[in-house]
């Protein structure tokens, strides 16, 4: 097993750890948005580009160069291919979870149903960015088995998730 910490070591915020097994199976825990490193790059009204993100963070170091960004994003090589089967967002704080909107589609999350919860209420009445945005477009009916009661209780109902959901605890 080859546990490799990406950021967050040294600073506060920014988690992005890989776990992969011998078999070259992996899994994230978190994806988040490294405060420092951000603010000496961006502001307010001066953001990464929309459409290039992946390539504007992984040339400023603020993202690490592994295959597991959205293939709308990134390039070529660093786009998903399977490997990494999930990742593990431990709580709702963007130090944890602030870059994860830039991961595949296809790669699910694993989290608490409040982690998801808040999330999702954030993704709905916040102003998502592409790198922090974790849900898409689609809608997904109250009833849908990914929606938890919890979940339908703050969104009243409703949500936006475009992505595979593990909730636990």
């Amino acid at each position: 097993m080859k546990i490799t910490i990406h950021d967050g070591h040294s600073t506060i915020g920014g988690n992005k750890i890989s776990v992969c097994a011998g078999s070259g199976e992996c899994f994230l825990l978190d994806f988040g948005l490294n405060f420092a490193g951000w603010g000496e790059f961006f502001e307010e009204f001066l953001n990464p580009r929309a459409g290039r993100a992946v390539e504007d963070l992984l040339k400023l170091k603020l993202i690490p160069p592994i295959p597991v960004y959205r293939e709308d994003l990134a390039p070529r090589e660093l786009v998903y291919d399977g490997r990494y089967k999930f990742v593990f967002l431990s709580h709702a704080h963007a130090d944890h979870t602030g870059l994860a909107g830039l991961l595949s589609w296809d790669i699910p999350f694993l989290m608490t149903p409040e982690t998801l919860a808040i999330l999702a209420t954030d993704s709905n009445v916040g102003s998502p960015k592409v790198w922090n945005s974790l849900f898409g477009a689609k809608r997904v009916a109250p009833n849908d088995a990914l929606v938890s009661k919890d979940l339908q209780a703050t969104t009243r109902g409703k949500t936006s998730l475009n992505r595979s959901v593990w909730p636990f605890g």
